[in-house]
């Protein structure tokens, strides 16, 4: 019996670190410099060609501060789906400059064919997070990602 406990603790610790496949923590700001409004944020950042394709597959929960920035090398259009993602989740497109070209709210898809989601203008930097935060924080316009 003690040997079962042992393995299902190991099986839960070593699946409790999959779950983010190797992203690291960073905190950044979202700016509205009209007002001078930010909102704080805790995201895992995607900037490798393993993390994009992972994204955030199979994550149960997210908290409203956190969510997944993915950093990409070029500035173009961008096109994302929710295959296998288990949560809707709000993403804004920044350009190279951090400025808000675009945001949509994708919901969770398990078998084929997903939607696509796409950016409205080329985009270096996609931001996911909870569905929801977009309307409550009233993201939209001039809005800038600032990452620490």
């Amino acid at each position: 019996m003690r040997g079962i406990r042992l393995l299902l603790l190991t099986t839960i610790l070593l699946c409790a670190g999959c779950s983010t496949s190797g992203a690291n923590l960073q905190s950044i700001l979202l700016q509205y410099p009209e007002t001078g409004e930010e909102i704080a944020l805790s995201v895992l950042i995607a900037d490798e060609q393993k993390e994009w394709e992972r994204g955030l597959m199979f994550q149960g929960e997210l908290n409203e501060d956190g969510g997944m920035l993915f950093i990409f090398k070029e500035e173009r259009p961008r096109t994302f789906w929710m295959k296998n993602t288990l949560i809707p989740l709000d993403i804004l497109f920044f350009n190279k400059d951090g400025k808000l070209v675009s945001s949509k709210t994708m919901e969770p898809c398990t078998k084929d064919p997903c939607k696509k989601y796409s950016s409205e203008l080329p985009a270096t930097y996609a931001l996911e997070l909870p569905a929801g935060i977009v309307e409550s924080k009233n993201i939209r316009g001039e809005w800038l990602i600032v990452i620490r």
